[in-house]
């Protein structure tokens, strides 16, 4: 089953003619799909916290700190 899935994941992301970055925590690299799902994660994050005034307000001074750590990350997750 988790065979089938990364080869789904793979098709898909080859038909889009788009590469999941090679990442790499504590000495374990991560598949294509955990990869994705990393970057979708970090995305995700900074939909919500640039799209939700009251979550900014939560957050308070750190936010915008995260969210610049998070935006590198992000530039190095999609190649840019």
């Amino acid at each position: 089953m988790v065979m089938v899935r990364k080869q789904r994941v793979l098709v898909f992301v080859e038909a889009m003619n788009f590469v999941e970055a090679s990442v790499t925590i504590n000495g374990v690299s991560l598949n294509t799909a955990q990869s994705m799902s990393l970057r979708t994660a970090v995305t995700s994050w900074r939909m919500q916290f640039h799209g939700d005034p009251e979550y900014r307000k939560l957050l308070g001074k750190i936010g915008p700190k995260y969210d610049a750590r998070l935006a590198e990350i992000e530039r190095l997750l999609v190649g840019q």
